[in-house]
């Protein structure tokens, strides 16, 4: 197959080939540049995907969605977070260098596939929600960069005894070939869940986008009322907005499926302080399945100025 070379040149979109200078909205980022090579076709995506005053280009993303397969009809862009945390890594151990992406997204029908086949694919893989990859950096020792890059605490962390290293934006936590997959073959029945948020920093007044994952089974129920807090200092009500409030009873919101758990917001009180390290704890409510916690906290995340 004739290979494709795709390059976004930043300079029609008004913007400098030049790294960007402004910081984005994440604890962990690099410059702003990420250059990325898709192994199966050949594609690269290069150029800016963080604008000079901190906000993102919606040109590189629509770009790098196709690069990692992301179907349209998901309503959502390959994980920010991700790509951040991708470009921090390349501008520590292979700056100027393009990366090799092998795994992008996987169709839940692809996933399952590969689970069979006793591949190394997870039932909750965060490949299926646009939230992991797995790259090659060019001339790096990846085993020695996936013992550092796990120190971060900063993601999802993995190293299968080769050139590439999978991360993602999903419960910090690493692993390797060897302990990637539980040993026995059962149903998770969502033990792992997981809420994520859409930044890392806010401003009063900006709107969280929540997002689930980690998810196996549905239906399960969610609390309509979740708590802002910091530790165990509870500071307030949070009332989130749900995609269908037709599923709302006794204060409870039922998961019935992916668009559910993906697309939930609440808009930050312009008088809230600034403050860091914050989460926001949800509880869950009937039905729930035997191994769910009762209860967990978001990724925290700061509020700014």
């Amino acid at each position: 197959m004739r290979k494709i070379i795709l390059t976004l040149f930043l300079s029609f979109l008004s913007l400098t080939s030049l790294a960007a200078d402004s910081k984005g909205r994440f604890f962990i980022e690099g410059d702003g540049n990420l250059s990325i090579k898709n192994n199966k076709t050949g594609v690269v995506v290069s150029g800016n995907y963080r604008n000079k005053d901190g906000s993102y280009n919606r040109a590189y993303l629509d770009s790098v969605n196709k690069l990692f397969g992301i179907p349209t009809e998901m309503g959502e862009d390959i994980s920010l977070r991700t790509i951040s945390f991708a470009d921090y890594l390349q501008d520590k151990y292979a700056p100027g260098k393009t990366l090799l992406l092998l795994s992008g997204y996987r169709s839940p029908k692809f996933n399952a596939a590969l689970h069979s086949k006793g591949r190394l694919a997870a039932r909750t893989s965060y490949h299926l929600e646009g939230m992991a990859a797995d790259l090659i950096f060019p001339g790096v020792d990846s085993k020695q960069m996936w013992e550092e890059a796990r120190q971060l605490m900063y993601g999802g962390v993995g190293y299968y005894d080769g050139k590439s290293v999978h991360i993602d934006s999903g419960k910090p936590r690493f692993w390797t070939a060897a302990t990637a997959l539980p040993k026995k073959d059962e149903p998770p029945q969502n033990k792992n869940i997981y809420l994520s948020v859409d930044y890392d920093v806010y401003k009063p007044g900006d709107t969280i986008r929540f997002m689930f994952s980690g998810i196996s089974e549905y239906p399960f129920g969610v609390s309509t009322k979740w708590v802002l807090k910091k530790g165990d200092h509870k500071k307030v009500i949070v009332e989130p907005t749900f995609k269908e409030s037709k599923n709302i009873k006794d204060n409870c919101y039922m998961m019935t499926k992916r668009s559910d758990v993906r697309f939930i917001y609440w808009r930050i009180p312009t008088d809230i302080s600034a403050d860091k390290n914050l989460s926001v704890e949800v509880s869950f409510c009937d039905p729930t399945t035997p191994l769910m916690p009762p209860k967990i906290d978001s990724r925290p995340f700061d509020m700014s100025n």
